[in-house]
């Protein structure tokens, strides 16, 4: 019978402690990076109706996390800086934008948050090119 009863509190301690429903802090930091991803995706989107996009600070305060973790938990999972993965997200909205409108890159940069100005320099550093050459490549 004590082997038994030791047995079953082994099973018991590994199905709680080791079971499906325990989150890692491997699966936590996952969870962070998908969670940040879907609220960028959201933000961008936004913002294409005048809505403005979270600073990375408020991003992690969003997600209920200091901001310096959350900067390492997501520079440790995707190996971008949430800096580069919201400027990855508002290139690759610009580019679809450009693609599938008519809209003018001053247009498209307010949409986006930007001035005329600075969001030529930031799609030609992001590109190799201005957003007029590329919409006609």
């Amino acid at each position: 019978f004590a082997h038994q009863t030791i047995a079953l509190l082994m099973l018991t301690k590994e199905l709680l402690l080791d079971g499906p429903g325990v989150v890692s802090a491997n699966s936590r930091a996952e969870e962070i990076v998908a969670d940040f991803q879907r609220l960028l995706n959201a933000e961008v989107l936004a913002s294409r109706k005048g809505g403005k996009l979270s600073s990375v600070t408020e991003f992690a305060q969003q997600l209920f996390v200091h901001p310096s973790y959350f900067s390492q938990v997501v520079k440790e999972v995707s190996g971008y800086s949430p800096r580069q993965l919201i400027e990855e997200r508002i290139f690759t909205e610009a580019v679809s934008i450009l693609k599938s409108s008519d809209y003018s890159v001053a247009q498209i940069a307010a949409q986006l948050g930007y001035d005329a100005s600075n969001c030529s320099r930031f799609f030609k550093r992001k590109a190799g090119t201005t957003p007029a050459k590329y919409r006609h490549s």
